[in-house]
């Protein structure tokens, strides 16, 4: 109705990466990274008009979808003679907003309004052994472990709102009526340990690998639905918490050429032919018989 192009696209991002080195052993690097996106409203419309006008919505209201993001990310770590230890902090911060019509038509009936936000934020520890110099049992038995704890915590929230025009949830109601779906909150949180993971080099030519890993996830919601002005009850959806625990375990032994390196999946996918051709051989049929349609001998 207005000419004005309703997809358009604007975007900006950039990442940094600090390093510092505060001794020879420690190592502490800073990443920042981040995202802003400005875009236009939803390209959507009734199907018969667009076929008879193509690349043309009709609307009275130019929605919008915008974005940020804010990553930043901390990493320590230390090589030592007797294990080396990292540390892992991470942040995950975004937030986006989204405006549309509902009614995709000329009218000013329905539109919708939402907000998005989430943060999470992880932290974890972890001890190993040295990457070169792993723990000697005997001449022929090398032991290489580590151990750690992982933990998160996430928090989710969004606060949808349908605009309805006068007389459109009702043909009585001369008010308009915001729909707010769900006004509350989702969050979660939990502890990941990693309690033991070992490789034993058994040799020259075999590789032992065991782990043992526990989870902990602690979830709950909170879901509402509710009209202003109230024409109907408030509609509370289950949010019952939930915690989920979880154990792991895991064994591996490989047999390793000495001149090819180990066969790990991700190289055995690669050499993977793309099909297999299978060939099959003929049978032949049984003496003092032919096969259907076969020509008897000397006919032409």
């Amino acid at each position: 109705m207005t000419g004005h192009d309703i997809d358009g696209r604007e975007a900006s991002f950039g990442k940094l990466q600090f390093q510092w080195i505060p001794s020879a052993p420690w190592s502490v690097r800073l990443i920042l990274d981040g995202e802003r996106d400005r875009d236009g409203d939803f390209a959507l419309g009734d199907l018969a008009a667009i076929r008879d006008r193509p690349h043309h919505v009709q609307r009275d209201f130019e929605g919008f979808a915008h974005r940020d993001i804010f990553a930043p990310t901390l990493l320590v770590e230390r090589q030592g003679d007797v294990a080396d230890f990292s540390m892992i902090s991470g942040l995950v911060d975004w937030k986006t907003r989204n405006a549309t019509d509902l009614d995709y038509s000329p009218q000013p009936a329905v539109t919708r309004d939402s907000t998005l936000k989430d943060e999470q934020f992880t932290e974890e520890f972890r001890l190993a052994s040295p990457a070169e110099a792993p723990l000697a049992l005997t001449d022929r038995l090398k032991l290489k472990w580590q151990t750690g704890v992982l933990l998160f915590s996430q928090n989710y929230r969004e606060d949808s709102i349908n605009h309805y025009a006068p007389f459109v949830l009702d043909p009585t109601l001369a008010a308009p009526v915001d729909e707010t779906t769900p006004p509350g909150a989702a969050s979660r949180s939990g502890r990941r340990a990693l309690l033991a993971d070992h490789a034993d080099g058994l040799g020259r030519t075999s590789i032992s690998t065991a782990g043992l890993r526990g989870d902990y996830e602690h979830k709950k919601a909170d879901l509402l639905t509710s009209f202003s002005p109230q024409i109907a009850p408030d509609a509370d959806g289950e949010h019952r918490p939930r915690t989920i625990p979880r154990s792991r375990r895991s064994s591996d032994w490989r047999i390793v050429s000495r001149r090819a390196r180990p066969l790990t999946p991700a190289r055995a996918e690669a050499t993977r032919p793309a099909a297999s051709i299978r060939c099959r051989r003929r049978r032949r049929p049984p003496t003092g018989r032919r096969p259907v349609g076969a020509a008897k001998p000397g006919s032409s």
